[in-house]
């Protein structure tokens, strides 16, 4: 059974390693929903392996996130990476707790010099993220139009990491995966006289960590901080097109998914 295209959308974003978090959302979360995942999959919490190989073998569509790609950065993918980013700010900000999650196991394959120096470094460091991870991280867009439905007021809805990405004032790759909108960034489109401009787009996203979900007319953030500390700690996920916020506090102890996924959705 496949998901319809006007199934309602579940949003989540800032998952950072909360994969048994994620799960207890989803056990109650409604079924027949198309999830997307608005980045910050990896990093802070403990179970970033999980997370991403949750999306990637359920197919879950997923914006890149400024975490994913100070990861690409640490490991020389894209351009853009390496040139804005010193490698080492991702182990400062949770990276050593992704690389827990990929352990390297022995030298196989360590064939040069290079390889066996590349060995030696990921075994100091605790772990390795594979390549086929780093593919599909490099492969990830900077934001997703994943619904045909519009809201009450006709708004169509745009998923992204900080809410930047089509139509933004200076809307490159580093505003849409840094911009924070909530902290005085500016609109998220600029008119000539500095006043922001409605593009007729409702935008989900992440990335300003909040104490508790903001839904306001044309936007809403739904970083509530789950791998953090008071007053963060809670996962929020938005429902669209209704706009409804399902939270869950953050509890990484294992519990068993009660429900279905295919091609990125919960299945009826």
């Amino acid at each position: 059974m496949s998901l319809p295209t006007d199934s309602s959308v579940l949003c989540l974003s800032d998952l950072h390693g909360s994969f048994y978090t994620l799960t207890r959302l989803l056990n109650v979360a409604p079924k027949g929903v198309q999830l997307v995942f608005a980045g910050d999959l990896v990093d802070r919490g403990p179970h970033s392996r999980k997370v991403v190989e949750f999306a990637m073998k359920n197919g879950i569509p997923t914006c890149a996130g400024n975490h994913e790609d100070l990861l690409l950065a640490f490991y020389h993918r894209k351009a853009h990476c390496a040139d804005m980013y010193d490698p080492g700010v991702w182990l400062d900000n949770g990276g050593q707790h992704t690389l827990r999650n990929w352990p390297v196991i022995d030298k196989r394959g360590c064939s040069t010099p290079a390889e066996a120096q590349r060995y030696n470094r990921d075994q100091y460091l605790g772990g390795r993220v594979p390549d086929d991870v780093l593919d599909w991280m490099e492969g990830l867009p900077p934001y997703l139009f994943p619904s045909k439905q519009m809201d009450e007021n006709g708004r169509q809805l745009l998923v992204s990491h900080s809410g930047y990405g089509l139509n933004a004032d200076n809307g490159d790759w580093f505003s849409t995966l840094w911009g924070h909108h909530l902290h005085g960034d500016g609109p998220f489109v600029r008119g000539e006289d500095g006043e922001e401009l409605d593009d007729n787009l409702f935008r989900v996203f992440g990335h300003s960590r909040l104490e508790k979900a903001i839904v306001a007319p044309t936007y809403a953030a739904i970083d509530s901080g789950a791998a953090y500390k008071a007053p963060y700690g809670t996962l929020s996920a938005l429902l669209w097109p209704s706009k409804v916020v399902l939270t869950q506090r953050y509890d990484e102890s294992p519990v068993k998914p009660k429900f279905t996924i295919q091609s990125g959705g919960l299945l009826t």
